[in-house]
């Protein structure tokens, strides 16, 4: 037979049985400890130039791509993926997550027919650009390379392997 018990609520903590029987004691600082505060604000001389360079700051650019997978291909990604501006030259542009992909060394292993898509996630490109490359710089053979990616307003490209 199972008893369940309404945990006890108390100032700072609370004690609560398990279906099992084993009692449990949660404990934090009183509520005194967390008063709230008055929150700094800073006030801006050019609220608008600030909030442009903060959302440049925070940008970012996806990239969809898809594989036509078949039985035993093997695929993986390398840290030295970049984006590298062409109109206008800019710097590279670096890979800062990918996801449904491993990174090199390691592989990812397909096992059937069909589309495998993974995503690439690289910081933002500088805000003239208007035309750039995907390369994947390694000393290898089997390296991506996507010239002449035009830009889009959302950031947000889909290509094909």
């Amino acid at each position: 037979m199972v008893k369940t018990m309404q945990a006890e609520i108390q100032p700072t903590g609370f004690t609560h049985i398990s279906k099992d029987g084993i009692l449990s004691r949660f404990v934090w600082p009183p509520v005194s400890d967390y008063a709230p505060s008055r929150p700094q604000v800073e006030v801006l001389a050019e609220p608008e130039t600030a909030l442009a360079v903060k959302v440049e700051e925070e940008s970012q650019v996806l990239v969809h791509v898809h594989f036509l997978a078949f039985p035993g291909a093997l695929i993986r990604i390398w840290k030295t993926t970049f984006l590298i501006p062409t109109i206008p030259s800019g710097e590279k542009v670096p890979l800062v997550h990918a996801e449904n992909i491993t990174m090199a060394p390691m592989w990812t292993h397909l096992d059937g027919y069909g589309v495998f898509t993974f995503t690439l996630v690289f910081k933002g490109l500088p805000r003239d650009c208007q035309v750039f490359d995907l390369t994947e710089e390694i000393e290898e053979s089997g390296a991506f390379h996507f010239p002449e990616i035009a830009r889009n307003e959302t950031d947000v490209y889909h290509l094909w392997l």
